[in-house]
């Protein structure tokens, strides 16, 4: 599977507030209906979740663990290449019920 490396130096992004290590992990599920079921799954059990998002290219539903690492659990919704540049970094609200 994919690793996605956080760049570090001089001209790299600021790091989060956790400072160095683990901060985010991001699980690709199958499908969107896939990602509506586990947030229907972790409602029930009463998982608080931080947040939900729709990037545009996915959809993305965010919960912590009890460590304070954010999981963000996503499905791809459309091709990254396939999106005019100017919607390829959009955070919009979801509402994955």
């Amino acid at each position: 599977p994919p690793l996605a490396l956080q760049p570090a130096g001089p001209d790299a992004p600021a790091p989060p507030s956790s400072g160095v290590g683990l901060y985010h992990l991001a699980i690709r599920l199958p499908s969107d209906d896939h990602v509506r079921a586990a947030f229907r799954t972790l409602a029930s059990a009463g998982v608080e979740m931080t947040g939900t998002a729709d990037h545009a290219v996915s959809h993305s539903l965010y919960l912590k663990d009890p460590d304070g690492i954010e999981i963000e659990l996503y499905a791809d919704v459309e091709n990254w290449d396939e999106l005019p540049e100017n919607e390829r970094l959009a955070i919009r609200p979801w509402d994955p019920r």
